[in-house]
């Protein structure tokens, strides 16, 4: 272990050299023996969402993968291929957990997402965008990168901060009146579930928790998504701007015809009660469904925020 922590860095805004020196996840690398991380509420969601996909033998891409505590559970559920990508570099605390907890998976680090794709070149059965959304400048060419990589009948988990609102909008950090770090858009609940179907990515489910927010009036949430990747926008029959066909618009970001595929999709069942079906494209209303259905809150903290030597979920 000492050999892979160094010192703190004493500028936080410094982010790649701040986590060089820090690990983000808390993971067990001996019984009791964790690694001096944090415990980040939003995993619980990410994780809970990822118990009701069937991960034997697929295919995963873990975009924002940090030390991999969501590659080592798939590597431990069985998938078949894992590709773990994070913008920031730590391929020694990477390396040394894939080792000490003997998790197979290939680790892409040191570039944009934006490049993934000239070192990734396949697509995935399941993509996992966990806490990546609202650090993107332009979070709608991440999010349409993300889904460059998912193949139609695929499952996408994306997690990030939002707003609990059922207004269309993406709110702008200014002056860091939400977090104080390299965060720019939070989108409300109504426009993340939009700009999924925009995606052609069908909401199935939601999961998430409130936190405080120092910008008055809006409540701050953190919320995970699954999606079913479909083939066509997921419209309401009312909304023809949604339907059109708009997507040489932005084909530098993703070749539809690429994502066709004629293997099975991909299954995923849901335990959550109160969920509100779209009455026209099918999937759910995201904010309707997250008003409408408890918070989501991890029953054992220490097994379900930090990585244990036995979790497999």
């Amino acid at each position: 272990m000492q050999n892979i922590i160094t010192p703190k860095t004493e500028d936080p805004r410094q982010q790649d050299l701040y986590w060089q020196g820090h690990w983000y996840y808390s993971l067990e690398l001996e019984p009791g023996e964790f690694t001096p991380g944090f415990d980040h509420g939003n995993v619980f969601l990410t994780r809970s969402a990822l118990k009701n996909v069937p991960v034997a033998g697929l295919s995963c891409l873990d975009i924002g993968c940090m030390e991999g505590l969501i590659s080592i559970l798939l590597s431990r559920r069985g998938a078949a291929r894992i590709v773990a990508y994070d913008r920031i570099p730590q391929p020694e605390k990477v390396d040394y957990v894939r080792q000490k907890l003997r998790a197979e998976f290939d680790y892409r680090s040191g570039f944009p997402l934006s490049r993934l794709a000239d070192k990734v070149s396949e697509i995935f059965d399941l993509v996992v965008f966990s806490g990546v959304y609202y650090h993107m400048f332009d979070p709608l060419a991440g999010l349409l990168r993300a889904r460059s990589f998912l193949r139609n009948g695929g499952i996408m988990l994306i997690e990030t901060a939002a707003v609990m609102s059922d207004e269309v909008c993406n709110y702008f950090n200014s002056s860091g009146r939400f977090y104080a770090w390299q965060n720019y858009w939070f989108p409300s609940l109504a426009a993340l579930d939009y700009q999924l179907r925009f995606c052609r990515l069908k909401p199935l489910d939601v999961f998430y928790f409130k936190q405080e927010s120092k910008a008055q009036g809006l409540q701050l949430c953190r919320v995970c998504i699954p999606c079913l990747a479909v083939s066509d926008v997921p419209a309401d029959l009312s909304d023809t701007w949604i339907a059109d066909d708009y997507s040489g618009d932005f084909s530098e970001l993703i070749d539809w015809t690429r994502l066709q595929s004629d293997r099975l999709t991909v299954g995923y069942q849901t335990k959550n009660q109160g969920l509100i079906m779209r009455a026209d494209s099918g999937g759910i209303d995201v904010y309707q469904s997250a008003i409408n259905q408890p918070q989501t809150i991890a029953s054992d903290p220490l097994n379900n925020v930090r990585l244990t030597l036995s979790a497999k979920y």
